[in-house]
């Protein structure tokens, strides 16, 4: 389900810095006729200055088709969503 944008304004003073910062994407893209297999490698670290340092990365997969996951070299077995 695609997500709807909502008019919401938002104020430098509720402003917070970001859990994790991604420092280098590198992006394999194949494009075909009816759709495209993206391979992305991120390098992502935490946010010495977030205020939340116990936050948890979290992956937003929404609309795409998730073939795998690694960190570090280890892969993830697949997460069935509803």
């Amino acid at each position: 389900m695609m997500k709807t944008a909502t008019n919401t304004i938002v104020y430098l003073k509720d402003y917070t810095a970001p859990a994790f910062l991604i420092t280098t994407v590198e992006l394999d893209i194949a494009l075909f006729k009816d759709d495209a297999v993206v391979r992305a490698t991120l390098a992502v670290e935490r946010n010495r200055e977030a205020a939340e340092t116990a936050a948890t990365l979290q992956l937003d997969v929404d609309e795409l088709t998730l073939e795998t996951v690694s960190v570090n070299g280890i892969a993830f077995p697949p997460i069935s969503t509803p």
